[in-house]
């Protein structure tokens, strides 16, 4: 199936942050490909209300669907809803940015479920980390406590890698984490 191929690359390209954090069971299956978009087909009707959609936001995702996994052409579909095969083809794609979208807002549900609240909202000064660590982690664009302590926990040579981050650096950022987990606050 064409259809689902390009899916998969969909999914490979763009939902990648997604996937680690809600979805880790993911393994490139065709299934597998329709089952976390169709996850998030559904939380995108469920929760329209983060999503500032429109009304027309449930047929877009019908006519997805019957483009991805049905495997219709854009010509059957545009005589099904009476639309041209050109606005199938923008629904398609804005349906596709739109679960790109929506996907990190997800992700960031899913943070924010896992670590506790005063974290989320803590900035990294509040870390009083040294200043060549703090420059370094904000020019990657961290921002927030939880950011770091999720990178660290997932992927720990992500941050250990970032260019001038020494191994001092790191093990005064890991202790730093570890004293404000433990104590709430610095």
């Amino acid at each position: 199936m064409k259809n689902i191929e390009k899916l998969k690359n969909f999914i490979n390209f763009y939902l990648v942050a997604y996937l680690n954090v809600c979805y880790t069971n993911y393994t490139n299956s065709d299934e597998d490909a329709v089952n976390c978009v169709n996850h998030i087909l559904n939380e995108m009707l469920n929760n329209q209300h983060l999503y500032h959609s429109n009304h027309k936001i449930s047929r877009n995702i019908e006519i997805f669907r019957e483009r991805y996994f049905k495997g219709k052409t854009y010509k059957e579909i545009s005589l099904e809803y009476g639309i041209s095969q050109n606005m199938v083809r923008i629904v398609c794609k804005k349906t596709m940015r739109r679960i790109t979208e929506f996907s990190f807002i997800l992700k960031n549900e899913e943070i924010r479920k896992k670590y506790p609240p005063k974290m989320d909202y803590d900035k990294l000064e509040n870390l009083q980390l040294e200043t060549r660590t703090y420059n370094v982690l904000m020019r990657e664009g961290y921002t927030k406590i939880y950011e770091v302590v999720d990178d660290l926990e997932n992927h720990p040579d992500k941050i250990k890698n970032l260019r001038n981050l020494g191994n001092k650096s790191f093990e005064d950022l890991v202790n730093k984490i570890n004293k404000y987990k433990n104590n709430g606050e610095m």
